[in-house]
């Protein structure tokens, strides 16, 4: 669906979508809280890892979803 044929569908679901994403956020910011120092190095890492496969998908799907 797009904003012009179903304008409230898509306001939903970007709403949703924030909503999902700020939740996670909080989720992934109160486990750094919680994990010991030693390990923040090695969770940066695995988040940078994923990050960059995240990227490789995008560029590889010629940025359509």
């Amino acid at each position: 669906f797009s904003i012009e044929t179903r304008p409230l569908a898509a306001i939903l679901f970007c709403l949703g979508s924030l909503f999902v994403i700020s939740v996670v956020i909080g989720l992934v910011e109160s486990l750094i809280a919680r994990l010991k120092l030693s390990r923040i190095p090695r969770y940066t890492f695995i988040a940078l890892v994923a990050s960059i496969v995240s990227f490789a998908i995008v560029l590889g799907s010629g940025g359509r979803s």
